[in-house]
């Protein structure tokens, strides 16, 4: 999608340098806000043991000793609860740009 976008204005289309760099902007910024995401959703369920148990029950339920799958995420609504809860306590973006801002 990156290669066909053109400009409205312009018509002008990205260099391969500006495509490369687009997408190395996305990936970092993905894998930062989640890896955030995930360190405070982790932290708060390590401190709420009935929180813990219920996603592990619900994960159980869902997928026994299975892997889970793409199919089964719909089916995950405690755990999206819970991890909606931790990015809104504290919002990745927001922990994201904190640390860029300290370096």
């Amino acid at each position: 999608m990156l290669l066909g976008a053109r400009d409205a204005e312009t018509e002008r289309s990205m260099s391969d340098a500006e495509v490369v760099n687009n997408l190395l902007t996305l990936i970092t910024a993905g894998h930062e806000t989640t890896a955030v995401a995930l360190t405070w959703t982790l932290w708060l369920l390590a401190k709420d043991q009935s929180a813990q148990q219920r996603v592990y029950d619900e994960v159980t339920a869902l997928a026994g000793d299975a892997p889970i799958a793409a199919a089964h995420v719909d089916g995950l609504t405690y755990c999206r609860q819970v991890i909606n809860e931790a990015m809104r306590l504290f919002p990745p973006a927001r922990a994201s740009d904190a640390c860029r801002a300290r370096r």
